[in-house]
């Protein structure tokens, strides 16, 4: 029952540590090594903050136009 509780809480993309090996082999990074794990991930992460910052920005300049009578 607890593994079927801990299936459940645990989304596809998560990985749990000390589980069975053979779910993490079968997995796109499986067999990749752990330095490029890390340097996917990293990359990933920066390219998500660079998306955020974008959006943050034209919200900004959206609000700046309607503040100054500017339609879109």
């Amino acid at each position: 029952m607890m593994g079927n509780m801990r299936g459940m809480m645990m989304g596809p993309g998560m990985m749990m540590q000390g589980g069975p090996k053979e779910k993490m082999d079968n997995s796109p990074m499986g067999n990749m090594p752990m330095d490029e794990r890390q340097k996917m991930m990293e990359r990933r992460v920066d390219m998500i903050q660079q998306m955020m910052e974008q959006m943050m920005e034209q919200l900004m300049m959206m609000q700046q136009g309607s503040k100054h009578g500017m339609k879109k």
